[in-house]
């Protein structure tokens, strides 16, 4: 069974209420990762109400003009997997991995200290 549901086709056109944005920022993952610009859900969340007005009108003038910030299209992506830290090399399965190399070496007095490159 097939239910047709009727649109106002305008509401599409309407910009975002306060309301929608509260209800956004109420049901996003607090925990998420922040984008480019290191800002976290929850710091939105926590923000008060004249800045959640500037954002909205940010969000709004984006629906409006048709497109996101570009660098809302953005994303840094970090492997994360159980392998073994290991230098470059080939895992079991053949993948090429880049792992974190960990090693001592010594300062200009002979002290050892823990250096990581990648």
């Amino acid at each position: 069974m097939t239910t047709a549901v009727t649109v106002d086709a305008n509401v599409t056109d309407e910009p975002f209420s306060f309301q929608e944005l509260l209800g956004a920022l109420a049901s996003v993952n607090k925990a998420s990762s922040p984008g480019p610009e290191s800002i976290r859900y929850a710091e939105l969340s926590h923000m008060g109400d004249k800045a959640k007005m500037h954002l909205l009108a940010i969000v709004n003038a984006s629906w409006k003009r048709g497109g996101l910030e570009p660098s809302w299209k953005r994303a840094r992506i970090i492997h994360a997997g159980k392998t073994q830290l290991r230098k470059r090399g080939r895992s079991s399965n053949g993948s090429v991995e880049q792992g974190i190399q960990m090693k001592k070496k010594g300062d200009d007095q002979g002290r050892p200290q823990l250096r990581m490159s990648g």
